[in-house]
């Protein structure tokens, strides 16, 4: 069975950053764990990854749509917390990337 399917967006100043569908792997009262896969359909920010900090700076972007890609990337959500914690995998090699 699949797992269903959820859109974790990130927002900053009120305009949407970007926009990652993930399957929902768990949901908990302690954590919400969340995976997302290469050949997922995205909306991300237009231009050079470098310069992701100013852009978001300068308040003024826009978003494509994307295909994710090269990493599996296994997300744990704490409750209540306003962060999360990333894990990243090689998915042609398997390898952990950090």
């Amino acid at each position: 069975m699949t797992p269903p399917v959820v859109v974790v967006r990130t927002v900053f100043r009120g305009q949407v950053w970007n926009a990652l569908p993930n399957y929902l792997i768990e949901d908990s009262p302690t954590r919400v764990v969340t995976a997302l896969l290469p050949g997922a359909c995205c909306q991300q920010p237009i231009g050079p990854r470098g310069e992701a900090r100013a852009v978001m700076a300068s308040g003024r972007w826009q978003t494509a749509e994307t295909v994710w890609h090269t990493n599996r990337t296994l997300w744990v959500w704490p409750r209540e917390a306003a962060h999360a914690v990333g894990l990243f995998w090689e998915h042609a090699t398997d390898r952990f990337v950090g």
